[in-house]
Formats: structure tokens, C-alpha cells, sequence
């Protein structure tokens, strides 16, 4: 049965036409078993109506067999012949789609169990019988014209063969040729900076953290164009969380001959999106995509997956561009210590003098969403030369939170600076990054001894 669309004014239309002819092999078929591929249309060659081309194209095909051996065999297909225009361009490997005729076939057992796309390795579509009855089954090729990005008369060849299971070189061919019209001269091409298809954003590698996409056009002379971009899946890690909003910023550049509507970065939005609108011929926009590395909080570690769409509007045809997104958020754990001027260095105590103060900022940077604690550890008391210690009371410190900073000091009060390994900060259940400082005080006493006093300080983070 010929399934078309119906006719609309105003639009690019489609037509497919397909004529079988006959592939003498190197080696003679074998007697004993033949193939032979016929349009359902009847007659040598299909001819499509003009159908609309945002519309699904198909066309069907009878394949036979005729097998007087009882030995079971073997149908495939392959593109022989890429399908090419006039100009040499190429139609995209997704463009045409192949399925079986559900009760197609009498006997023997169909391979292709669902739509697929036609490609340029052979595709086994059926197997016979153990007995190698002979049979027949429907093809049913379908083009998916919104994926077609080029304009013109494209040609291409499909390669059937059956061949007997484990009887060598016994085979049979037949050569389907197909002929595709795509009228209409906008031509819509895409690149990307690595990929055709793909973004690609790296946070722990300089020259990764940005990426573009272009969309380019020619032919148009349908007037006004726009372009706009769609999120078909926003950008998720393997545990399927949402990337976080304003990790992945965007903005358009070039668009001479038009108008762009996102010529300044902007947070990558879930909602469908104008970048470009004009009315020239011909016209270039790059998609710039980076990585905000002064998102706070910031990103969450992780590999993440997205899809967008770009969609190249005009009043007679649309295109459609998909591009995958990939974002790398590499983890990041790390403490920084900012210490005074001179260090931490006490100097010239007299017993009348009054008590001195050091600051410590300490600052966490981290993504890993992991808990986590900030410990100091002191080797040992403040001792001089002679193994005096300078008293405990008199030796204090606490721990203070910078603004807006979540989690919790352990001694927001002066105390004796403890010994050895103790805790000063733990951080949120959300392992959010921190800063505090360490304040320490030193009092000056009646009773201390002159000399050099030391001890060493380590400050430690760790996840819980």
C-alpha cells in the first residue's frame, strides 16, 4: 500500500523514486535459491506524490525468495551507494529508517524487530526456516525529512543478499536504486567545536571550559528566519540530578545580517529560546557555551548529559539541529590559610603589656557534596629553650564564621589552645564550602620567664 501526506501551498516538498536493477555477482547466484526485490507500487521504479517536508516519507518494498534446497539461509541489506546530491553533499546517516511489515512473512524469522536506521554495514532483516522454505516479507522505508538539511536531487543505491548459512560464497544479489528530490534552496549547515553535534565543557582543563556550536545558512529566500533554541533534556548526572542552574552559560555571536537576541552570556534556560531573526540570504551565528566559574554555590561534581535542539524557522520549512551537551565538573577539595603580616609571631611580651591577637583565615573550596571537618592539630605546648612552658590560661584561641557562612566552630569563646588533634569547624550536611578565622589571643603574666617560646601548628581537612 502507498502511504503519502497531503499536498500543502506554501511549503518544500519531497519525492522518492526508486527503480531495481540486477547486480551480477563475481560468482554465479546459486541455482537453488533466488532473490528479487519489487516496490509495491508495481513495476520497476516508485514514484512519491509531493508530500510535505516536515512529514514522515515511506515507501515499500517486496522482497521474495525462492529456495528449491532444504538449506536454511539469510537476508540482508546495506546502503552500497551513499545517498548524495548533486553537489556531493551527503544526506545525515539517520535520515532514512527501515522496519518490517508486522505479518509480512509466511515462515522463518524476522531480524529487524524494530525501526532502524539504515546504514553502511550489512543488516541482517530475516532468517529462514531450518528447512530453507522459500518465503517474502514487506520492507518499509521511511525518511525523516525534518532531518534533511540540504536541498536537491540526492541518489543513492541499497544492496540485498541472501545467502545460504555456512555455504560460503552461494549468494544472491539485487541492487535497489533510489532517487530523492528535496526542492527548496535554504541549505542550514552545523558545526561544532568538537563534534558536529556535541558540546563538550571540561572545568579542571583551561582550554575546555568553553566550547561553541555554528549554525550557518544560505539559500534563503523565503524571507523573515529565526532561530531558536530548545532544551529537549536538561543536563543530568548518572544519578539523574538536575544540573544546577547557572553552572553553563551561553551567548551568540556573529548574526551580522540579523538581529541576536543573546548577545550577552546568559544562564542555559529550560525554556524555548529566540537567538537569531532576520531576513538575509545567508547568515553565520556561533553558540558560545562556558562553564561559570564564579557560580555560587558552585557546581556539584559530576559528569553531566543534556541534549539540545536548535530549530531554523522560515515561513515555507524548518530544521532541526540536535546537539548533545556534555559537562565535566571535576571535584574539587581544598584549604587555603591566610596568615598575618609577619606570621605568627608574638614579640617583645612585657608582664605589663596587653594581650596580643593573630588572625588565621582559613577557606575551604569544594564541590564533592560530601560532609566534612577542618581539625588543627598543636604538637605541644608553648615551651621555651629551657623546656618551660608558658601557662595554658594565658595561651588561648576561638574560631569565628564569615558572613552568610554555614556549619558550626567548635569554641566560639577563648579557651586554652589544646594539644594535639582537635576539631575546629564542621561544615553542613551539604558539604558547602567555608571560610572562618582562628583568632588567637596571648596575655602577657607576672610570672613568665623571659626566652623564645614555640610550638607548630597543622590545620587538617578532612571528609567525615
Amino acid at each position: 500500500m502507498l502511504r503519502t501526506n497531503l499536498y500543502k501551498p506554501g511549503r518544500k516538498y519531497l519525492q522518492l523514486l526508486a527503480v531495481t536493477t540486477i547486480l551480477l555477482c563475481a560468482a554465479p547466484a546459486h541455482a537453488g535459491l533466488n532473490l528479487s526485490v519489487t516496490p509495491v507500487s508495481g513495476g520497476n521504479s516508485i514514484r512519491f506524490g509531493r508530500v510535505d517536508l516536515p512529514a514522515a516519507t515511506t515507501q515499500e518494498v517486496r522482497i521474495r525468495i525462492n529456495s528449491t534446497e532444504a538449506t536454511q539461509y539469510q537476508v540482508f541489506q546495506r546502503v552500497s551507494q551513499p545517498f548524495t546530491n548533486e553537489r556531493g553533499e551527503a544526506l545525515d546517516h539517520d535520515t532514512i529508517r527501515v522496519s518490517v511489515l508486522t505479518g509480512s512473512n509466511s515462515a522463518g524469522s524476522v531480524e529487524l524487530q524494530t525501526v532502524e536506521e539504515l546504514g553502511y554495514t550489512e543488516q541482517l532483516i530475516y532468517t529462514s526456516t531450518n528447512n530453507g522454505l522459500s518465503d517474502g516479507l514487506t520492507l518499509i522505508y521511511q525518511v525523516d525529512a525534518d532531518r534533511i538539511t540540504r536541498s536537491g536531487n540526492f541518489s543513492g543505491q541499497i544492496l540485498y543478499t541472501v545467502r545460504p548459512i555456512g555455504s560460503g560464497s552461494r549468494v544472491d544479489e539485487r541492487i535497489l536504486n533510489a532517487y530523492l528530490e528535496v526542492e527548496g534552496e535554504l541549505d542550514v549547515r552545523r558545526e561544532g567545536g568538537r563534534g558536529s553535534d556535541i558540546v563538550r565543557l571540561y572545568s579542571d582543563n583551561p582550554g575546555f571550559q568553553d566550547d561553541y556550536f555554528r549554525v550557518s545558512f544560505s539559500g534563503n529566500r523565503s524571507g523573515q528566519l529565526r532561530i531558536y533554541q530548545e532544551v529537549v533534556r536538561y543536563p543530568v548526572d548518572d544519578l539523574n540530578t538536575d544540573m544546577g542552574e547557572g553552572t553553563v552559560q551561553l551567548w551568540a555571536t556573529g548574526g551580522e545580517l540579523g538581529e541576536l537576541s543573546v548577545a550577552q552570556p546568559v544562564p542555559l534556560s529550560r525554556q524555548r529560546q529566540l537567538i537569531y531573526e532576520g531576513s538575509a540570504a545567508a547568515d553565520e551565528i556561533w553558540m558560545r557555551f562556558r562553564i561559570n566559574e564564579e557560580k555560587d554555590p558552585p557546581q556539584t561534581a559530576g559528569t553531566f548529559h543534556g541534549r539540545l535542539q536548535y530549530i531554523v524557522e522560515t515561513e515555507t520549512a524548518t530544521h532541526a539541529l540536535p546537539v548533545d551537551l556534555e559537562i565535566v565538573i571535576a571535584p574539587v577539595f581544598e584549604m587555603t590559610t591566610e596568615y598575618p603580616p609577619g606570621g605568627m609571631s608574638f614579640q617583645r611580651l612585657l608582664p605589663t603589656d596587653e594581650p596580643q591577637y593573630k588572625e588565621v583565615l582559613v577557606t575551604v573550596n569544594t564541590n564533592t557534596g560530601q560532609p566534612y571537618l577542618v581539625s588543627q592539630n598543636v604538637r605541644s605546648a608553648l615551651t621555651n629553650d629551657a623546656g618551660e612552658e608558658f601557662e595554658r590560661d594565658n595561651f588561648t584561641y576561638k574560631q569565628e564564621l564569615s558572613k552568610d557562612i554555614r556549619g558550626r566552630v567548635t569554641d566560639p569563646k577563648f579557651v586554652p589552645v589544646p594539644e594535639g588533634e582537635h576539631v575546629m569547624y564542621y561544615s553542613d550536611e551539604f558539604g558547602s564550602p567555608a571560610s572562618f578565622r582562628v583568632i588567637y589571643r596571648l596575655r602577657p603574666h607576672s610570672r613568665m620567664r623571659a626566652g623564645d617560646y614555640r610550638t607548630s601548628v597543622r590545620y587538617t581537612l578532612e571528609e567525615k
